[in-house]
Order: structure tokens, then sequence, then C-alpha cells
């Protein structure tokens, strides 16, 4: 299943809602989602130019209990602005 969602994520003009709903079903159920999973979810939101898809992984991020770089999420947050404004 994640296979799908990481393929799905990959594609131009991706939609982000399988993959974000997989990586819910994943955490309501206990299972552990890896780092790389929510990086590439920050990946997919940022050049989707979804600030809030990217607050959104930030805190599930959080809540599975790994800790995003503040430098990082600062930048692609500033940066999701900048490209939604311009």
């Amino acid at each position: 299943m994640l296979q799908v969602a990481h393929v799905q994520m990959n594609q131009k003009n991706a939609d982000l809602d399988l993959p974000k709903q997989i990586v819910k079903e994943l955490m309501e159920n206990g299972a552990q989602v890896s780092v790389a999973i929510f990086r590439n979810l920050l990946t997919a939101h940022w050049e989707a130019r979804d600030t809030e898809g990217v607050e959104e992984t930030l805190e599930s991020m959080l809540v599975s209990g790994h800790t995003p770089i503040l430098k990082a999420c600062s930048l692609i947050l500033f940066s999701c602005e900048l490209l939604s404004n311009g």
C-alpha cells in the first residue's frame, strides 16, 4: 500500500489525498510511519505549493514522535508562501 502512495506522490500534478489517507490509517492503527515517508509527503506538498498540507504533515510527524528540523520546516513553509503568492 505504501508503494502505491509513493508512486502517487511522484506523479506530475499528484493528488495527495491517497498518500495522506494511507498515512492517517497507519497512524490510527498504531503502525510506525517512518521519517522517510513524512519527508516524501512534505516534498510532495511543497512541490504542489500546498502550505496547509505541509503544516498537516509536520503535525503528523510530531504526533508520530518524529522531530522535524526547525530550519528545514521554516524554509519549506516560507517557500510555499512565496510560490503561492508569486
